[in-house]
C-alpha cells in the first residue's frame, strides 16, 4: 500500500518524495473534479482527511505516518482548504454572489486590484515616482495583466506550495 510506496520515495532519487506527494494530491484532485471539469473544495478536503476507502487513515494521516507530509504543511493545507471551502460555499449561492460581488470571478479581480494597488502604493514600482494614487493605480493595472496570465488550473499548485511553505502563506494571507 502506500506504506511501500513512501519506503521506496524515501530510497528512490532526489525528489522521489515530492513526487509521491504530488501525485497523492493530483490523485484527490480528480477525486474532487466533475466530469464537467467543476472542482470541489470541499470534495477535496474531504477525500483528504476522511478514511481512506472508508476504512484506516485518512491520505493526510497516511502522508504524515509516512513521512510525505509534515504535520506543520498538513495544518497550513486544512487551513487553506477550510477557508477556500467556505469561500465556494459563500459563492455557490449566484443570487448571494451577484448581490455582493456581481460574479464569482469579481473577487478575483477585486483582490487583483487591492494587492497591486497596494504594491504600487508602497513604492514597490521604485520610491519617489509621483503620487501614490497613480502609482497604486499601475500597481493595480499591473497585477490584474499579471494574474489574467496565469492559468486556473495552477491554484491548487499555489495552495500545495502555501502549505508547505510557510512565508508564502503568511504572505497570501497578509
Amino acid at each position: 500500500g502506500y506504506r511501500q510506496l513512501a519506503k521506496l520515495a524515501k530510497r528512490g532519487p532526489e525528489g522521489a518524495i515530492d513526487g509521491l506527494k504530488s501525485s497523492t494530491m493530483d490523485f484527490a484532485a480528480k477525486q474532487a473534479t466533475k466530469d464537467t471539469g467543476a472542482f470541489s473544495f470541499e470534495k477535496y478536503h474531504q477525500f483528504l482527511t476522511r478514511p481512506f476507502a472508508g476504512r484506516g487513515p485518512s491520505l493526510l494521516n497516511l502522508m504524515q505516518q509516512n513521512g510525505v507530509m509534515s504535520g506543520a504543511e498538513i495544518s497550513r493545507l486544512n487551513f487553506i482548504l477550510d477557508n477556500a471551502t467556505r469561500i465556494q460555499k459563500g459563492l455557490a449561492n449566484k443570487a448571494q454572489t451577484r448581490e455582493i460581488v456581481g460574479e464569482a470571478d469579481a473577487l478575483t479581480d477585486l483582490a487583483t486590484r487591492l494587492v497591486g494597488a497596494h504594491v504600487g502604493a508602497q513604492g514597490a514600482l521604485g520610491s519617489g515616482m509621483g503620487p501614490s494614487l497613480v502609482l497604486a493605480q499601475a500597481g493595480s493595472q499591473t497585477m490584474r495583466k499579471w494574474v489574467d496570465k496565469l492559468p486556473r488550473t495552477r491554484i491548487l499548485d499555489v495552495i500545495g506550495e502555501a502549505a508547505k511553505n510557510p512565508p508564502l502563506m503568511a504572505a497570501l494571507l497578509r
